[in-house]
């Protein structure tokens, strides 16, 4: 609603640049496997360009999201390529090592693709875990 966005200090979508619309979307398609919701791209939209949150914080704040945790286990990934990255690998032992488990194959994906592309540091992975 209006009176929401103003209380929030939130800009129209309209107002956001097509850098910040791309990688909120990017950050939705990977971890959410969607398009991110009119009020995504509102909240996390504004709070990085008014630069309230980084990327970096955005990413973390929808990987310990209610939604992304509700997901059904992930099932698409063929097997060879969840074994034999070595990121994705890292990620599920670090998982191991935290919580006495493996996670499921969908916070491996996840994960493992922000590790592999140097999005997030194993510093930062072992944090998020011990959340």
């Amino acid at each position: 609603s209006k009176e929401y966005a103003s209380i929030f200090n939130l800009k129209n979508i309209s107002e956001l640049s097509e850098e910040t619309v791309d990688s909120i979307n990017d950050l939705y398609e990977i971890i959410l496997r969607r398009s991110a919701d009119t009020h995504g791209l509102q909240y996390f939209g504004s709070y990085l360009e008014n630069k309230d949150m980084t990327l970096s914080e955005i990413r973390n704040s929808i990987l310990l999201s209610d939604e992304f945790r509700s997901l059904p286990v992930e099932t698409r990934e063929l097997k060879k390529t969840y074994m034999s990255n070595e990121y994705w690998q890292i990620v599920n032992q670090t998982s191991y090592e935290i919580h006495g488990k493996y996670p499921d194959a969908k916070i491996v994906r996840a994960y493992g693709i922000f590790f592999e592309s140097g999005d997030i540091s194993l510093k930062e992975i072992k944090e998020l875990f011990e959340k």
